[in-house]
């Protein structure tokens, strides 16, 4: 055990005793071994099992498949195998995966192909973006945030990503492309993956694009990775009906429709919706809808993919 990192290795008999599973590239494990030598578990207590080889990457992802823990995989290539293992949410009947450094013309999903799978673009730059593709994506009620609106405010794709069932990161695009005028600086990728550990329904979040620049961001790779690993230990997994959680409803003009906002009492988090349906919003999005009456875009994007 270093500096309170409590690690099961892939093929102990201990694995089902994990409380996260991690698959590094062996290329990668650099990253790790900095994390477990400069930096501190603050969760000692909990265990993670480490998988390392590349022959073992299908047993993560049948781990992922056949166990309700979430996990991290940094690699090169992201799995796209991934995909087989989607199933929609019970409360919403749909799949969503997150995007950081990625176009919408770029995503695996940006040809539907898939009735319930739906995609969120995190941190797209305007001048780089094809806008008929940002509007197909739209159009199908994906969403997107804009880098511009996000930057000084990340806190605003924590209900996306609160609903995602995994959260692929581009590494390459956001932090060493030349293209692109402004990259992803240390503190908001950590962030990032802070909040993608605190998700409640986050099954997978994958580093991917990264083996070229192994030896310069090892630290960095190091620090995300803690940071998820964190969130994920310090997330209370609940969900718009835990006994916790207080219900208060907002009566729209004429009262022809009523949207329910639920608020949990330990963590902070907020939903919206109707019925045994909901998303996640952020509370600002509750206080707009009391003072003037207008829903929540997370909300209406939820709707317009039931109807498209």
């Amino acid at each position: 055990m270093d500096n309170g990192w409590n690690t099961i290795h892939w093929g102990s008999s201990e694995w089902y005793e994990a409380d996260l599973f991690v698959y590094i590239q062996p290329e990668l494990k650099a990253a790790w071994n900095f994390m477990t030598t400069n930096m501190f578990n603050y969760f000692s207590d909990k265990k993670i099992l480490l998988i390392t080889a590349n022959d073992d990457f299908q047993g993560f992802l049948s781990l992922l498949d056949e166990n309700p823990l979430s996990g991290i995989c940094i690699c090169n290539d992201y799995p796209q195998d991934l995909f087989s293992l989607l199933e929609p949410d019970p409360i919403t009947n749909e799949a969503l995966i997150s995007f950081t450094g990625w176009k919408p013309e770029e995503t695996p999903i940006f040809q539907p192909s898939n009735p319930f799978l739906f995609g969120i673009i995190i941190g797209y730059q305007k001048p780089y973006t094809n806008p008929e593709a940002l509007k197909g994506w739209l159009d199908r009620g994906n969403e997107a945030y804009r880098l511009g609106e996000i930057w000084d405010n990340l806190h605003k794709v924590e209900p996306a990503l609160n609903d995602s069932y995994a959260h692929l990161i581009n590494w390459e695009r956001i932090t060493h492309n030349p293209t692109e005028v402004v990259s992803w600086d240390p503190f908001r990728i950590n962030h990032l993956l802070w909040l993608s550990g605190l998700s409640n329904n986050m099954r997978i979040c994958i580093i991917h694009n990264t083996l070229q620049y192994v030896e310069k961001d090892i630290p960095l790779l190091a620090q995300g990775l803690w940071h998820f690993i964190s969130g994920s230990f310090a997330s209370l997994k609940e969900n718009p009906f835990s006994t916790w959680v207080e219900e208060r409803t907002i009566m729209f003009k004429g009262n022809t429709l009523n949207v329910v906002f639920r608020h949990s009492l330990r963590s902070g988090k907020w939903w919206a919706g109707t019925g045994k349906t909901f998303v996640s919003v952020l509370e600002e999005d509750y206080n707009l809808a009391r003072n003037t009456g207008l829903l929540p875009e997370r909300w209406m994007s939820f709707i317009k993919r039931k109807v498209v």
